[in-house]
């Protein structure tokens, strides 16, 4: 299978099910793993170059709608009929039902199985470690500046 990744967190999805010998091809700002280094680019995401993926002969496109923006990108597939699913996570639930999306239209079931487990037990020692902070810290975090994109109120 050919596999495009449109943003870093699919690209990253990808890594963790071992499919990044099938990662042809990656948007702009993708650094991890290292491997990404070495493939094609195609284009900032918010802004893909749809020729640029269509080159790649894609099987699959992960896209995202986790940006404002990134709409765009999805009519520019759908002109270009090319075969892509759309990840828009808003929760950490949601990252781990995209993971077990990602295995079923990858034939990567078994593996994204395991994952989902992997990952719900990392979630489980990091709420047993918070049970151990007394005081919580306060934080503010930007995301993204125009417009102001943060969690919380």
């Amino acid at each position: 299978m050919r596999i495009v990744s449109l943003c870093p967190s699919n690209t990253e999805l990808l890594a963790y099910l071992d499919l990044m010998d099938q990662v042809v091809g990656v948007d702009h700002d993708s650094d991890w793993p290292e491997v990404v280094q070495e493939l094609p680019r195609v284009g900032r995401d918010l802004n893909i170059d749809v020729d640029r993926v269509r080159e790649l002969e894609p099987d699959l496109i992960l896209a995202s709608l986790s940006v404002p923006g990134m709409e765009k990108n999805i009519e520019k597939l759908d002109e270009a009929k090319l075969p892509y699913i759309i990840l828009n996570p808003n929760s950490l639930d949601e990252i781990a039902e995209d993971i077990l999306t990602v295995g079923e239209h990858t034939g990567y079931k078994e593996k994204a199985k395991e994952v989902y487990d992997w990952y719900y037990g990392v979630l489980q020692q990091y709420q047993e470690l918070s049970k151990q902070v007394s005081t919580p810290k306060r934080i503010y975090w930007e995301w993204w500046p125009k417009p102001i994109f943060t969690p919380g109120k």
